[in-house]
């Protein structure tokens, strides 16, 4: 049968990678409004091939939001008292905040510069906050997101601690067929921002607990186990994905929290490639620029160079263009930002030596 193979952070950076693909396939054709020009395009189900593509990709939201689940239960679960887990909060968030502020501290004055924007105090606050989105609106994901890991760290134990996998099965459908229903009550009748952004972070959590829930026991590994002896596995994911895309195309996205966890499943076959093969590698190195990535492309594709991304108007061109420019700029600004902190680290390690 051979050594039994589990689920590692590899893994994840590869899922992420699809993941990063998919939002940059879903910001460039999934607003028709915003492109420059008339797409070369195939014709599907009524409209363009590409549209039909980006529309399933905003599925990549609640894929990174499973993903953070399932590698936050880990991270929480070795927590055994308050301080513990407050001190493993902080340094998650510090982690968030640090990536974020790396592309908001460049990109952000380039805008002022560049004239976007007239410079406002309290905007700029709110936004070095991650309160506020008014720069770049896909940053609209970082707060709530923020909020979702504070909620989970909180109710944790609350959720995960002595129960039994049906009790948890339960309370998990329970919370997310609910919350489905109550967040769009509470969407259309709140006005306040900040209730709306808490309400955002709410709407992450059942896809964050799916996530959790499939750590604890264990099921991506025993899934790649399984897929590993199965001949046919490269087929039924294909097909498994069509019909996914079916039925959010007829069903809506309301339940894209199970769908992103069903999606996974029909990925993971992804995993068993060799280290050694080229998209596997690729894939790896995207995951691990995912978050830059994602913060920085759609300054590339709706601000300072959107006709030249879309210039080709051949969806996979123009796919392939900004994915080669938003993963170099991330490369270079994650650069950048190690050779800023080199004194500072400088100064850290002096300390140390000190105490």
């Amino acid at each position: 049968m051979g050594k039994e193979i589990t689920f590692s952070k590899k893994d994840t950076l590869r899922l992420k990678g699809i993941a990063i693909c998919m939002m940059l396939f879903h910001h460039l054709f999934g607003f028709p409004d915003r492109i420059p020009y008339k797409m070369i395009d195939i014709s599907f189900i009524g409209g363009d091939l590409s549209y039909f593509l980006a529309s399933f990709s905003k599925l990549c939201v609640m894929i990174y939001v499973f993903l953070g689940g399932y590698g936050n239960y880990y991270t929480f679960y070795h927590c055994t008292n308050i301080s513990e887990t407050s001190r493993c909060l902080v340094d998650k968030i510090k982690k968030l905040y640090l990536n974020y502020w790396k592309v908001f501290l460049i990109f952000i004055p380039l805008l002022y510069i560049l004239k976007y924007y007239v410079v406002d105090i309290g905007v700029f606050i709110k936004g070095f906050i991650g309160i506020s989105h008014m720069y770049n609106n896909e940053w609209w994901f970082f707060f709530p997101y923020v909020l979702v890991l504070c909620f989970y760290a909180v109710g944790f134990k609350i959720f995960f601690i002595r129960k039994g996998f049906w009790i948890e099965f339960v309370m998990l459908f329970v919370l997310g067929g609910c919350w489905e229903k109550v967040g769009l009550i509470l969407e259309s009748s709140v006005s306040s921002t900040i209730i709306l952004v808490i309400i955002s972070g709410l709407n992450f959590l059942p896809a964050f607990l799916c996530g959790s829930f499939f750590a604890k026991y264990n099921f991506l590994s025993k899934i790649k186990n399984m897929l590993r002896r199965c001949k046919l596995f490269c087929l039924s994911t294909v097909m498994g994905v069509f019909v996914l895309m079916w039925i959010r195309y007829n069903f809506g996205d309301g339940y894209d929290w199970i769908m992103a966890a069903v999606f996974v499943i029909l990925i993971l076959p992804i995993t068993l490639m060799k280290e050694s093969n080229l998209i596997n590698k690729i894939l790896v190195k995207l995951g691990s620029q995912s978050m830059s990535m994602w913060l920085i492309h759609t300054f590339f594709c709706y601000q300072f160079f959107q006709n030249e991304i879309y210039f080709t108007r051949i969806p996979i061109v123009i796919f392939f263009v900004l994915l080669i420019v938003s993963y170099a700029s991330s490369v270079v600004i994650g650069k950048l930002w190690r050779e800023l902190n080199k004194p500072v680290e400088k100064i850290r390690m002096k300390v140390r030596e000190i105490n």
